[in-house]
Order: C-alpha cells, then structure tokens, then sequence
C-alpha cells in the first residue's frame, strides 16, 4: 500500500555544502579585516613610539640648557657676567633688556621644541632667577591643502 500524502522532504547535500562555502568565505573575510587592522595598528604604534622617543630626546637636550643656565646663576657671577657666560652657551637667543632667553630644539624635521625663559631678579635671595615661560612644540613644516576633490563638471 502506498500512502500518499506523507512525502520524505530533506535538504539534499548541494544546499548544506553551499551554507558551509559561504559561513567559511564569511569567517576568512573577517580574518583578513581583523589582520590588515592589526597591521595597521603595529604601524600607529611604531610611529607613536618613535615620535615620543624623538620628542624626549629633544626635550632632555631642552632641560640639559636649562641645567647649564641653572648652574650659572648659582655659581655667583656677577649681573654682567652671568649674561656673558650664558651667551656662551650655543643656540640660545638673549634679550638682556626684556630678561628673556629663547631657543629651540629639532623633535624631527617638522617639528621643534620652543622654549622661552624669563630671568627676574629675586629681592630675597639677591640674584637672578627664572621660570619657563614657553615650551611648547611648533611645527615649521609648511601645509598645503589638497583641495581638488574627483567631483563631476560638466562640460559647457
């Protein structure tokens, strides 16, 4: 006897095989996404690190004058010939009148370190002191805006 109307209906091996062609192009899509963003995030860190490294070095340099400058006012000069011996020391931009001494340190090729010190002269202590004034990283690089976009224009 055949009973008719109960059919044996099944997905069949073709529509199993091509779910599992597309979860696997799925997965290894998202494996070369998270690799490419892993690659570019080592390259941001690479650069951050070698930019921090080049902005400390400056910077110690940067703290090194100060040292220099430190050590002459303390070392008893006279007020004529602290601003002598501090002229000696290379690099450094003195204006004696406004009691200001300004000089830069390279961070990379586009950018420096630019430090600003104010001399005053401490009542209570009798002799010069100073505070920093500016430090501040500038950028010398020149900029040029890239203002041609790949826009439609229609020919008259």
């Amino acid at each position: 006897m055949e009973q008719r109307g109960k059919s044996k209906k099944s997905l069949g091996v073709g529509t199993a095989s091509i779910l599992m062609i597309f979860v696997l192009l799925t997965l290894v899509t998202f494996a070369v996404l998270s690799l490419s963003s892993a690659k570019a995030d080592s390259r941001l860190s690479e650069k951050t690190v070698q930019h921090a490294k080049q902005y400390y070095e400056a910077e110690n340099k940067a703290e090194l004058k100060i040292a220099q400058i430190d050590s002459l006012l303390n070392s008893g000069f006279s007020e004529s010939n602290i601003f002598e011996q501090i002229q000696k020391i290379d690099g450094l931009e003195i204006d004696v009148a406004n009691g200001i001494i300004q000089y830069g340190e390279r961070i990379n090729k586009k950018q420096f370190l630019n430090v600003v010190i104010r001399f005053k002269w401490d009542e209570v202590k009798q002799k010069y002191d100073y505070e920093k004034a500016k430090w501040e990283t500038v950028v010398d690089a020149s900029w040029n805006a890239n203002d041609k976009l790949p826009v439609f224009q229609p020919e008259n």
